[in-house]
């Protein structure tokens, strides 16, 4: 047997009996509209039904029924002051189970008993008056007798059970400045993100819809489904098993300030009588929610006061980074619940960070300052640097930003849920970040939005001056390092010139002994020497003239000084011919000489040029492979005279041809390192045509040999008058110079 109340359009079990249906027992409420019953309404009729002549399209509501197994059905109205108050049904598993006799029988029965039932319920709805009014005192006196809000909840929990059963009740406040609605009291089933002190969006909540529309309002299965698609929370109590909900305004001098939410896992609990109950409750416990949110919003203030000065004491008591990030970390986790907090400094042209604070991880180590560099691209810091604004994340925006950030979906990945990202400004520079993150957290309000923006704000210039003091003690240990390394230099440049003076006076006597009796050789008095002694003694006597350790002593003495004039080119080349064939001759090289047809005179120290090309041919040689072929070409080129060596070796990198000139520089290659030698050949070279006002160009590759240029000037195609008057006698050797190789070794 159901009562029906048209008023609130619902139908109420209050006599079961016989074969359970799931879901359905005393005390289940039905929507009217989609039930036979409102058949029953509009003609007083009794009706029976058999076959599954239910349609079940049109009348939803009894589709639990015949899935139960029931297949026919007698329904009678009971009828009470001409009214129809209630509904006597019967139900069978059998499909033929009534008749017109039936339905006309049951119509009698009920017609019998519309009049205790109607009695019955008169009854039970003043007890029930009676019932809220003393629940309603008792919340009355409850809120007078404390002011301790959370002791107001607990008592008054009770009395609300009494006059609204539920499984869940939650209290929430509204904050319109920070644009959130926050769980203040929570009491009964446990949800997920559901526990006291969780916030959401004001404009993503039901709360939130109270403050556009103060009406109470009750929802069953259906209509939270269609609120769930705008309330997401909403959608996920429902998830969680409550399948009703009733929910009322917290209204107190004309605004709403939160709302009262009772939840029942019935599928059907709640109807409008419950609404407005509910509303009674939320009038009478409105002050004193007013009271306590006043009072919230006042330690609030107080507390982010406290915590502004704390750090604002740090800003000029310190100059550490990781001082000042753990007294930040201290004063916010008071106000703010986060995971992880970190600072970074911030190049805002480059955008690129450097973490100087993380907690929990370790805090800022000097000793790694320089090495903990990031680029910020992809990341929620660019959009912080780029606005010059708070960048908040969030369940409302993860997705979004997870697409364009590539980055930040690492972050969620590593199980990072919301964040707040604000940038450090000073001087109206982005100098730095101020983070904080949470895995559990949903969001953060825009009240702690707010609040870490103007910690940012306050911190901005501690970050500055600490930034200042970490570059001034890296310039001062700069300063040092190099002021270090200039004595060192200093003691290796007095020890290199005493090296040299010693080394030279120390060569000096032999030398000038080898070059004197190469002299006396030369003569060749008792004509017992060869032809071919006699011109290896000549390059003997060349070579000792052309000491290259003898001329860096010069070099750094100031004395190196050249000797110019007047010279045939193709000359020159041609008495050279026979050393660079015995330089060759180790290796079995070849050497292909390549000398312009035309006359090449050029005014110029006739020994030094003599020893760039040597130095070169010798470098050539020495970094090349045996069997290969070296090539010389020397031509007028206008002006100047160039010269061309270029082998197939193993060349250089280009670090080492931008060190080719130093004195005393070789390569650490290994190949380079195998071969003989003291790093001062190419540096004379170098000396000399600088010396001559000419240029040298070395180009090389790795594995593919080198190609050196020399180009001097004061080069042309006839000596001067007074040259050709000194030399008359001077006849050029008959020889033809076009291609050389290395001459075959004598016995």
């Amino acid at each position: 047997m159901s009562l029906i109340d048209q008023s609130l359009g619902l139908i109420v079990d209050r006599y079961v009996s016989g074969l359970q249906i799931g879901g359905i027992g005393v005390g289940s409420t039905f929507p009217l509209d989609g039930s036979l019953t409102k058949e029953l309404i509009k003609d007083h009729r009794p009706r029976w039904y058999s076959h599954f002549e239910v349609d079940e399209h049109r009348f939803p509501g009894h589709l639990s029924f015949t899935r139960g197994g029931l297949k026919s059905m007698v329904i009678a109205p009971l009828i009470w002051d001409d009214e129809v108050i209630a509904r006597l049904a019967l139900h069978s598993e059998d499909e033929d189970a009534y008749d017109e006799d039936d339905a006309l029988t049951v119509q009698k029965i009920a017609n019998q008993i519309s009049g205790a039932v109607a009695n019955a319920e008169l009854v039970e709805r003043t007890l029930g008056d009676s019932e809220e009014q003393a629940a309603l005192a008792e919340i009355s006196r409850i809120i007078t007798s404390t002011s301790e809000i959370e002791t107001v909840y607990d008592l008054a929990v009770e009395q609300i059970r009494r006059l609204i059963p539920f499984d869940r009740i939650v209290v929430s406040t509204v904050d319109r400045n920070r644009n959130l609605a926050t769980e203040r009291y929570v009491s009964g089933l446990q949800v997920e993100a559901g526990e006291a002190g969780s916030t959401q969006p004001l404009d993503e909540s039901l709360t939130g819809h109270l403050t556009e529309d103060p009406r109470p309002r009750w929802f069953n299965a259906a209509e939270i489904e269609d609120f769930g698609i705008r309330y997401p929370r909403v959608q996920s109590r429902l998830e969680a098993g409550l399948k009703s909900q009733v929910v009322a305004p917290l209204i107190w001098d004309g605004e709403v300030i939160g709302s009262l939410s009772l939840r029942s896992e019935d599928l059907n609990a709640y109807g409008e009588g419950d609404a407005l109950t509910a509303q009674k409750i939320a009038n009478q416990i409105s002050g004193a929610v007013a009271n306590a949110e006043l009072m919230t919003l006042s330690d609030r203030d107080s507390a982010e006061k406290l915590a502004l000065n704390n750090i604002g004491r740090t800003v000029e008591s310190t100059l550490d980074f990781g001082e000042l990030g753990m007294r930040t970390r201290d004063a916010l986790s008071s106000l703010i619940a986060f995971g992880r907090i970190s600072i970074i400094l911030v190049d805002e042209e480059s955008l690129r960070g450097t973490t100087v604070f993380s907690s929990p991880e370790n805090p800022y180590n000097p000793e790694h300052f320089t090495e903990e560099t990031w680029n910020l691209r992809g990341t929620s810091q660019e959009l912080a640097v780029k606005s010059r604004g708070p960048v908040s994340i969030g369940d409302h925006n993860r997705e979004e930003l997870g697409d364009q950030l590539p980055i930040l979906k690492e972050s969620f990945a590593r199980g990072m849920r919301s964040a707040i990202t604000t940038p450090i400004l000073f001087d109206d520079r982005v100098i730095g970040g101020l983070s904080v993150q949470s895995n559990s957290r949903p969001f953060f309000s825009v009240g702690e939005v707010e609040l870490l923006d103007n910690v940012a704000l306050q911190i901005g210039p501690a970050i500055a001056n600490a930034q200042f003091h970490v570059r001034a003690l890296e310039a001062e240990r700069a300063q040092m390092a190099a002021e270090a390394e200039r004595r060192e230099l200093e003691v290796l440049e007095e020890q290199r010139a005493n090296f040299l003076s010693t080394v030279s006076h120390e060569l000096k006597t032999p030398l000038t002994s080898i070059v004197a009796f190469a002299g006396i050789l030369a003569r060749n008095r008792d004509a017992n020497l060869t032809e071919r002694q006699l011109q290896q003694i000549e390059v003997m006597r060349r070579g000792s003239r052309r000491l290259d350790l003898l001329d860096v002593s010069k070099l750094d003495a100031g004395t190196f000084a050249l000797s110019k004039q007047d010279f045939d080119v193709k000359v020159l080349i041609e008495e050279l011919r026979l050393s660079f064939g015995l330089l060759l001759e180790p290796a079995n090289q070849g050497l292909d000489i390549s000398v312009s047809e035309r006359d090449i005179w050029i005014e110029a120290d006739r020994g030094r040029v003599a020893q760039v090309i040597t130095n070169l041919l010798t470098n050539a040689s020495k970094y090349s492979h045996r069997d290969t072929v070296i090539s010389l070409a020397v031509a007028r080129r206008g002006g100047s005279l160039s010269i061309t060596v270029a082998d197939a070796g193993i060349g250089m990198s280009e670090e080492s041809l931008e060190q080719l000139f130093t004195l005393f520089y070789r390569s650490n290659d290994e190949h380079t390192q195998s071969r003989p030698g003291s790093g001062l050949g190419m540096s004379i070279v170098k000396s000399i045509v600088d010396l001559h006002g000419g240029t040298i160009d070395i180009t090389s590759e790795l594995g593919e040999g080198t190609v050196a240029n020399v180009l001097l000037p004061d080069c042309r195609d006839a000596p001067f008058e007074a040259y050709l008057e000194a030399q008359r006698a001077f006849e050029l050797p008959k020889a033809p110079i076009s291609r050389l190789a290395v001459p075959d070794s004598e016995s």
